[in-house]
């Protein structure tokens, strides 16, 4: 929708509130103008071409779940949304609660709790896990995800190393990066070689290891 030079773009989104999701619809207003050329194809955005604001339309929000945080998200090949939840039971109980779980969303905004389904490969790990899961997206058929583990052995801190994980089967099993599958034994591994990243940098920071 245009209003004079201005391009209003209506977007789904997710907030999170409370520690549970909520799900709404929000407006972008902006000069991110587009033309379209006879072959289909848009041009670059013009020079003024930065939002200017956002509109959330509270009457289109709804709460889903009982606990958690995070929900990093992607639309994977399956057509499904695969959103990544830390600390909580999720969307059917408030226990037992993971520290880190993966989670496969069916249907559209209107889902039921019953069409949120945890998948099957992702291993448990309880509140005092350091491990925690964030960026998640879904690459042709692939579903990569961040495993960061805290500065220290229990509970949130900083972070100093991530692990790369993803699956090729939407959950029913994992790998690490260089191809290691991933099980209830190794998922919590702390070791330098079990990471992708581990305190690159060797500067120090405010007086700490980086």
């Amino acid at each position: 929708m245009y209003t004079g030079n201005r391009r209003i773009r209506q977007i789904g989104m997710v907030v999170v509130v409370g520690m549970a999701m909520s799900w709404g619809i929000a407006t972008m207003a902006g000069g991110m103008t587009h033309s379209m050329a006879e072959d289909g194809h848009t041009t670059p955005p013009d020079s003024g071409g930065v939002p200017t604001g956002i509109e959330i339309h509270w009457d289109t929000l709804q709460r889903k779940g009982c606990r958690g945080d995070n929900w990093c998200m992607t639309w994977a090949a399956d057509d499904n949304i695969y959103t990544m939840m830390d600390d909580g039971g999720g969307f059917h109980a408030y226990k037992p609660a993971w520290g880190t779980r993966l989670w496969r969303i069916c249907g559209n905004e209107d889902f039921a709790a019953e069409q949120a389904v945890p998948v099957p490969g992702w291993p448990f790990t309880d509140m005092s896990s350091p491990f925690y899961g964030y960026g998640t997206y879904s690459v042709q058929g692939r579903i990569y995800t961040w495993l960061w583990k805290s500065e220290t052995d229990k509970g949130y801190r900083r972070p100093v190393a991530n692990r790369l994980l993803y699956t090729d089967d939407f959950g029913k099993t994992f790998f690490r990066w260089d191809g290691t599958e991933v099980t209830a034994a190794n998922f919590s591994d702390t070791g330098k070689e079990s990471f992708f990243f581990y305190r690159e940098d060797p500067r120090p920071k405010a007086g700490r290891e980086a």
